[in-house]
C-alpha cells in the first residue's frame, strides 16, 4: 500500500510541471506588424514581422479576421505547444 502511495505521489509531482509548462511558458506577447493575411482551406493566418525582424505565421480566429489590416502594428498575445502551431489569443492595435 505504501508503494502505491509513493508512485501516485511521484506521478503527481511529474504532472504538475508539465501542466505549468503548457500554461505559462508557451505564451508570448509582442509587438508586430501584419505583413500579409492568408486564407487557405478555411484556416486563417497572418504573417507577422516582429520588432527583431523575424517572421512568423500565426493562426487567427475567423471572427477576428475581417478586422485585421495589413501593414499595421498590433500588440499580440499568442500561444503554441506540442499539439498546436502558433495561435492568436489577444490582439490590440497600437495607437501612435
Amino acid at each position: 500500500m505504501k508503494n502505491r502511495k509513493k508512485i501516485i505521489f511521484i506521478l503527481i509531482i511529474i504532472i504538475i510541471p508539465i501542466i505549468y509548462y503548457f500554461f505559462v511558458f508557451t505564451s508570448t506577447a509582442s509587438f508586430g506588424r501584419i505583413e500579409k493575411k492568408v486564407s487557405m482551406d478555411n484556416h486563417f493566418y497572418i504573417e507577422v514581422k516582429f520588432e527583431d525582424g523575424s517572421l512568423r505565421d500565426i493562426n487567427v480566429p475567423e471572427i477576428v479576421w475581417p478586422f485585421l489590416k495589413e501593414k499595421r502594428t498590433y500588440f499580440m498575445d499568442y500561444r503554441y505547444n506540442f499539439l498546436r502551431k502558433y495561435y492568436l489569443v489577444k490582439i490590440k492595435e497600437e495607437k501612435i
